[in-house]
């Protein structure tokens, strides 16, 4: 009797899953765009049988509980919950070019309101070309409760905290749609000032909470806090030139639904920030983006996230103002940065890397689909430090130019095949185990060459057959890296050269970057070989403007039965193919060679 386990598909523009989701639910009854994608995915999963791989439900009501029972009244502060209010509270009646205030700590001039105080402030009604501005006292927390407003400006933000206050919470009310949009090009009063940039922007914590939806169009970012970003709930529509989120300080997702669009996606990230970005629900539909989720470290614990980049799905990286950083100091590990998958779910179909980690990317859970790059130059995986998986289910889907593996150190085994040739865009990848079991089937939107798959299924001993379209292989697992067919060129995995072999390669080095094939990155491309030995030689037919030989004796990639390389000392990572700019070789020496600027 066959047995299904977990089945993926991609649909554009929306998560259409057939395996279990997290979106079953959601905590108002009007449908928009940002719930649309939850609510077919629900149906999907109810239609199916299936259960949550969070365990949890998406909702746009605010969070209280973590999916693992963590009590949030234990992490935030008691004002960041609270998403209700009274008759206390000052009210905001926009209309037109006007306001009406009641109660204390607002005023209406000039096109703006202007709170002043600390306290509770309920808005509603429409400013045709104006601002929502808080200047209040040091130190102050101004709770803003939108119950449904529309703020438009001509010459700035729509909404704009400047630094005195200590925190804005932002109530999205139930049940309402609130909108905001900001001008074309803004208005400074002082020819220097670059701020505010967003058509949200605050200089102090922010928290958003509530269930009601916000929808902004934003001409250059979307939101953007100088401090923290919390979001416990809402539904968030938001089309924008540039970021979608961004979170100087950190950003944490508690809950909520998200429909995020980058119109300028040579830039623009669905989220970002210079600290940590760490997420613990909620669904997310980051649509089109340069990026879609960047940070120092990306952690993901529980929700469900589709991703479309137009470079890297997941980039955790040291953000820098130093203008001399050199594109090879980017490419050391950075011990800093971490890219982490506890659970959720987990979908990417990017041009670029799919995960890409400037130090050290560790997978511990969830469900991650990677539809990878068709390009030599970028890799499904990429991580400069250590890579390791010990949970969860990962297929992904790409090229051959730039594959890494994940190292030996790992828990959980793992399955890398290379393709004579590619296989073409939606064809469904299945795993059986050899009693028939269907283990994992994911269908790639794009074209693929190479399939990287993991599983807790996986055990040591068995065999597997691994299906794409009519072609078929069969592996039995023999430790943590399992190889079948040879990469055309590029580099391997997680290869540390040396005495006693690196990590993330198959037996004998077969992921090294076999015999030639062109690999490399920015129109660099060469043939290349790393054999099990150490060693590494070839020559390079350069495209472009790039000519020469790799360093000879340089560190073995994926060498995992062999002794030190022939001349540099051991290191990780050198991609075959590339000429030595493109290396991560712990050689102290990193030299070009060759002619060609």
């Amino acid at each position: 009797m066959r047995k299904k386990k977990n089945r993926v598909c991609f649909l554009a523009g929306a998560i259409v899953l057939s395996v279990s989701m997290l979106a079953t639910g959601c905590g108002n009854t009007r449908t928009t765009a940002a719930t649309a994608a939850a609510e077919t995915a629900a149906e999907t999963a109810a239609s199916s049988g299936k259960t949550s791989a969070a365990g949890t439900e998406a909702s746009s009501q605010t969070v209280t509980v973590r999916s693992d029972g963590t009590d949030l009244s234990t992490v935030y502060d008691k004002a960041d919950l609270n998403d209700t209010w009274d008759s206390a509270a000052t009210e905001i009646k926009m209309s037109g070019n006007a306001a009406e205030i009641k109660g204390s700590g607002a005023a209406y001039q000039n096109g703006k309101v202007k709170i002043t105080k600390a306290g509770t402030y309920v808005l509603s009604g429409e400013l045709t070309d104006g601002q929502i501005e808080i200047d209040a006292e040091k130190e102050a927390v101004v709770h803003i409760v939108l119950n449904g407003v529309k703020v438009t400006s001509s010459a700035s933000a729509a909404f704009y905290a400047t630094k005195n206050a200590k925190k804005v919470i932002v109530t999205l009310a139930p049940g309402t749609v609130n909108e905001l949009a900001d001008a074309k090009e803004y208005t400074y009063e002082n020819t220097d000032d670059e701020e505010p940039d967003a058509a949200l922007f605050v200089k102090n914590d922010l928290t958003f909470n509530g269930s009601g939806t916000l929808k902004i169009t934003a001409n250059s970012r979307a939101i953007h806090t100088k401090d923290s970003l919390v979001i416990l709930g809402g539904s968030y529509e938001i089309s924008s030139a540039d970021d979608c989120f961004n979170g100087k300080d950190s950003i944490s997702v508690e809950g909520g639904l998200f429909d995020l669009t980058v119109t300028d996606t040579k830039t623009g990230k669905g989220m970002t920030s210079r600290g940590d970005v760490k997420l613990y629900g909620g669904a997310m539909n980051i649509e089109d983006c340069n990026e879609g989720l960047e940070g120092l470290t990306v952690q993901i614990y529980a929700g469900n996230f589709y991703i479309k980049a137009e470079d890297d799905g997941i980039n955790a990286r040291e953000k820098t103002d130093d203008t001399a950083v050199t594109e090879q100091s980017k490419m050391k590990d950075n011990t800093k940065c971490l890219i982490m998958i506890a659970g959720g779910l987990v979908q990417i179909d990017a041009r670029g890397d799919s995960l890409d980690s400037n130090g050290e990317l560790e997978i511990k859970g969830g469900e991650i689909y990677l539809s990878g790059p068709t390009s030599k130059g970028d890799g499904t995986l990429d991580f400069n430090g250590t890579g390791t998986i010990s949970g969860g289910t990962l297929i992904g889907a790409g090229s051959t130019g730039m594959v890494q593996t994940f190292g030996n150190d790992s828990t959980q085994n793992n399955i890398t095949i290379y393709y004579d040739n590619t296989i073409a865009a939606d064809t469904e990848i299945k795993i059986m185990d050899s009693d028939g079991n269907e283990i994992a089937s994911w269908t790639p939107p794009k074209q693929y060459q190479c399939v990287q798959i993991s599983s807790p299924d996986l055990k040591t001993g068995e065999t597997y057959t691994v299906t794409a379209g009519t072609d078929t292989q069969t592996v039995t697992i023999s430790g943590v890296n399992n190889t079948v067919g040879t990469q055309q060129g590029g580099r391997g995995g997680q290869g540390q050269g040396g005495p006693g072999g690196g990590q993330g390669g198959g037996p004998g080095g077969g992921q090294g970057g076999g015999q030639g094939g062109p690999g490399g990155k920015d129109g660099k491309s060469g043939n290349n070989s790393a054999d099990k030995n150490g060693s590494s030689s070839g020559t390079d037919a350069g495209s472009e403007n790039m000519q020469g030989q790799p360093p000879q004796g340089g560190p073995g990639m994926d060498n995992r039965d062999g002794g030190p390389g022939n001349g540099n000392p051991p290191g990780q990572d050198m991609p075959a193919g590339n000429p030595a700019s493109d290396t991560e070789s712990s050689s102290a020496a990193q030299t070009e060679s060759g002619t060609g600027e």
